[in-house]
């Protein structure tokens, strides 16, 4: 064999190391997640049924109540399939679920429910049951009260939910709207002796609401860009199944097998802008501060929904978040891809976000997650779109704008997203008249 044919694979193994160890080291967000992704530990499932166990038998204790309880623990209309997210992360349960979720049918559906920080289940309600009794009566020692004979006025919920909405997103409700049954369910009245509940049923409801995913999922429900909540049992609910297209995650991903072709890439596309539209036109508009294409999911009628919104937020609460941060430059106020600008005189990030998910989009799904060449949803479009869409795709991603103040922002104009929208429908009649 030749010397050189016996170097050159030598040369690639250590031209290959060399790149792996600038990524390792790079502190690129692009490149962290994709270090995270290949560090994560993957879940167990007997972990996921240890869980499952767990509600359960609460429930036979009647330490907790629940919609979901009877199919889930009795009736076996939830059968579990497997566990779906990482260890660090939250419970992600894959299940089916047979004449619950959809009536007379079996539908793939998804039980999740936030980590406890090391808490057991009941410890974890217990310490929801005394922030409780705090919060409505500072006279009680909560260590000192027995769930199941200590109750609380469903008006003294309403305005502690209330409250809560109002922290988190600027949330009114309507002369008209009943929060607990926005949160809870239209059944929620059945809960309720009179016009009070028992402690049990109360510090359950409390553990759901500080649950971000369920609380904003509820919340906006009627916006439909989140997956859709059937039913609970106690912290642990169950979602409209939602699977991202995994394959748009790869290092590069056109090289994948299942890599769809442009025409369902520009569908999609359209529907994520779509979805991008609604959320900025909301009356409390939403923030997606961790975007990536597997966050992206569609649901069993083939619609978009963003499936992972532990980190959505409404104005009020990033602000809080940007605002409590010390910092000398604008690198350090940044929030997963919410960005932010430092006032240097005060060592404070100010409130105000300076770029939007439009341009988070642009930059993470429609460009390549680590490669901006390569890869990303809009990558190799049709020839006839393909110049000026590829433009406008890196200018909503790059392009920065400076205010009076001095202020940097990344923040693509509506104009922009309708101009995408317009080469994309275009792309699709040319790609028809091609085929």
């Amino acid at each position: 064999m030749p010397a050189e044919a016996v170097k050159r694979p030598r040369v690639l193994a250590v031209v290959l190391i060399a790149l792996l160890i600038i990524l390792w080291s790079s502190s690129s967000d692009k490149v962290l997640s994709l270090r995270e992704r290949l560090m994560a530990v993957p879940c167990e499932n007997n972990d996921s049924k240890h869980l499952i166990e767990d509600v359960c038998k609460l429930y036979q204790r009647k330490e907790i109540m629940g919609n979901l309880c009877e199919p889930l623990c009795h009736k076996q209309n939830i059968e579990f399939s497997q566990c779906l997210n990482y260890k660090q992360g939250k419970h992600v349960i894959a299940v089916q679920c047979k004449d619950h979720c959809v009536p007379k049918k079996t539908v793939p559906a998804v039980l999740k429910m936030s980590r406890l920080n090391g808490l057991t289940l009941t410890k974890h309600l217990t310490e929801s049951g005394k922030e409780l009794l705090i919060k409505t009566n500072t006279k009680i020692d909560p260590n000192t009260v027995d769930t199941r004979d200590y109750f609380i006025t469903s008006e003294s919920l309403s305005i502690l939910t209330s409250d809560y909405l109002n922290d988190e997103y600027g949330y009114f409700a309507r002369d008209d709207q009943d929060l607990l049954s926005l949160i809870w369910g239209e059944d929620y009245p059945e809960k309720f002796r009179g016009p009070h509940t028992n402690l049990v049923f109360a510090r359950m409801f409390w553990s759901l609401l500080k649950q971000n995913e369920f609380r904003i999922s509820r919340v906006f429900s009627e916006w439909e860009v989140f997956p859709k909540i059937y039913d609970f049992c106690g912290p642990l609910y169950l979602a409209e199944h939602s699977p991202p297209f995994k394959s748009l995650d790869s290092l590069f991903p056109f090289l994948h097998s299942e890599f769809p072709p442009w025409k369902n890439r520009a569908k999609l596309a359209i529907q994520i802008l779509e979805l991008v539209q609604r959320m900025d036109t909301m009356e409390h508009p939403l923030h997606l501060c961790d975007t990536k294409s597997p966050h992206f999911g569609f649901t069993p009628t083939g619609q978009v929904r963003f499936i992972d919104s532990d980190t959505v937020f409404a104005d009020e609460a990033l602000s809080r978040i940007m605002s409590s941060q010390v910092c000398a430059s604008d690198a350090e106020c940044v929030f997963y891809d919410c960005e932010g600008s430092c006032n240097t005189q005060t060592g404070k990030c100010v409130e105000m976000r300076t770029n939007n998910n439009l341009q988070v989009v642009c930059s993470k799904v429609f460009r390549g997650t680590t490669f901006a060449a390569y890869g990303g949803l809009l990558s190799t479009p049709p020839k006839s779109v393909a110049a000026k869409l590829t433009a406008l795709v890196t200018e909503c991603a790059t392009q920065t704008t400076q205010d009076i103040s001095g202020i940097v922002s990344r923040k693509p104009s509506q104009d922009t997203l309708l101009k995408l929208q317009r080469y994309l429908l275009e792309s699709l009649k040319d790609d028809a008249i091609v085929q």
